[in-house]
């Protein structure tokens, strides 16, 4: 999901996708991918930031 995202362009600045248009584009709503990306994230932060 996180990968999915990165590719889209979510996390350029400006945005290439909005968050309902690749849920859209995932077949799942705007608060499940909310869900998946920060779950993601944390983990992610967590092998970063944990000691």
């Amino acid at each position: 999901m996180l990968e999915t995202a990165f590719e889209a362009g979510y996390y350029d600045w400006p945005r290439e996708i909005s968050g309902a248009a690749l849920a859209d584009e995932l077949g799942i709503s705007q608060p499940t991918l909310s869900e998946h990306l920060t779950t993601a994230e944390r983990k992610l932060l967590s092998l970063v930031f944990d000691q």
